[in-house]
């Protein structure tokens, strides 16, 4: 059963609202992934949190080197 005003969603749950904090570089970052895919933020989190997007790691360098 649905809650009022509560949509499902194209998987057939409704959303729960969280919150996050992330530094403003990672947010350009999500966002231009999310632009890229032509999609949102929420819908690229659902998809790798689905694991219907993989995320690769990167090697980083250290500081100063």
């Amino acid at each position: 059963m649905r809650k009022k005003g509560l949509p499902l969603t194209e998987y057939n749950e409704m959303k729960t609202r969280i919150t996050v904090s992330i530094t403003p570089t990672a947010v350009n970052g999500i966002d231009a992934i999310a632009d890229s895919l032509d999609i949102s933020r929420s819908e690229l989190l659902e998809r790798i949190g689905r694991g219907m997007l993989q995320v690769k790691a990167v090697q980083l360098e250290e500081p100063g080197n």
